[in-house]
């Protein structure tokens, strides 16, 4: 991994390298696409060492990335300040029109969130959607799209063709999704919600730019070291961080359905429903298991 610093991930999103399959037939990985599986070998770090590496690596680079992201950062804190002081009374006392933007506002600025979901919210943004913003702005958008759907692409011909604990895989990873997004909005209430959307949509972007991203090799890795925790004889494979990283996006992307049930800001709706899909897709793997000694995923 030429670059561990999250923000700007590196990597092409395929290897060129000729690959022969079994039926004889020579392709590249440009041809085969979410086909190519990269077995454990090609991941040496084990989860916990590249999310410390990840992490340490960031922090060396936060003051350069304040001061590059200084021109919106700056507006926007003043709009948390300001929205902030507003008491809550005087939302619904306000003419109409004014309610309506304030709370668009709140919902756009991620103003009511947590410090876990603002942290989010900016690493999200600078990571992410600035980058994709600039591509947009230079009449790239057709490829951008192209490239945010590219995971989803993976994950269901995986999901399709029945591969190996796909499906509990994914459905297992939604759940996992739906417990943190609870975790980012306190309540998984609607004017919360905006972060997870992003978080979402961050994830398959990151996924989308391939192998040597580290968000998708952390996703790999621990899925990894799960399946040794628990003496799993089943072959990690990038594959896998597809289709456990597309399943997390989903749950992110669910978040504002615990939220119709509940109308208390310390709220666990989320966990608990998220809890329930866990074990469920837990289920499926346990029962939908491969027969044999080991299996790739």
């Amino acid at each position: 991994m030429s670059e561990k610093i999250i923000p700007i991930p590196s990597g092409q999103i395929e290897r060129e390298t000729t690959i022969v399959l079994e039926d004889g037939d020579a392709r590249t990985d440009g041809d085969l696409g979410e086909e190519i599986l990269t077995q454990e070998k090609d991941f040496t770090l084990a989860f916990m060492p590249l999310l410390m590496d990840v992490v340490s690596s960031n922090y060396r680079a936060l003051i350069g990335r304040l001061k590059k992201n200084f021109i919106w950062l700056v507006p926007l804190f003043v709009v948390w300040v300001f929205l902030w002081t507003v008491p809550m009374m005087t939302w619904y006392t306000m003419p109409s029109g004014l309610h309506k933007i304030g709370y668009f506002l709140i919902f756009l600025t991620a103003t009511y969130n947590g410090f876990i979901g603002k942290a989010v919210f900016l690493s999200v943004i600078s990571r992410n959607f600035i980058p994709m913003g600039k591509q947009i702005k230079k009449g790239e958008g057709q490829q951008v799209i192209k490239r945010l759907t590219k995971a989803i692409s993976i994950t269901t011909k995986a999901l399709k063709a029945g591969k190996e604990h796909a499906l509990g895989l994914f459905v297992t990873s939604a759940g996992i999704g739906l417990i943190i997004s609870n975790v980012l909005t306190r309540n998984n209430k609607i004017d919360k919600y905006f972060v997870c959307l992003l978080f979402a949509i961050a994830i398959l972007d990151d996924l989308s730019k391939g192998r040597g991203n580290p968000v998708l090799q952390m996703i790999t890795a621990l899925i990894r070291d799960t399946r040794k925790l628990v003496k799993s004889k089943t072959i990690t494979t990038l594959r896998t961080g597809y289709i456990a990283g597309t399943g997390f996006a989903l749950g992110l992307s669910l978040a504002f359905i615990p939220g119709q049930f509940a109308n208390s800001y310390t709220s666990k709706v989320g966990m608990v429903m998220g809890a329930m899909v866990t074990v469920i897709g837990i289920g499926l793997i346990i029962a939908f298991r491969p027969k044999g000694d080991v299996h790739a995923e």
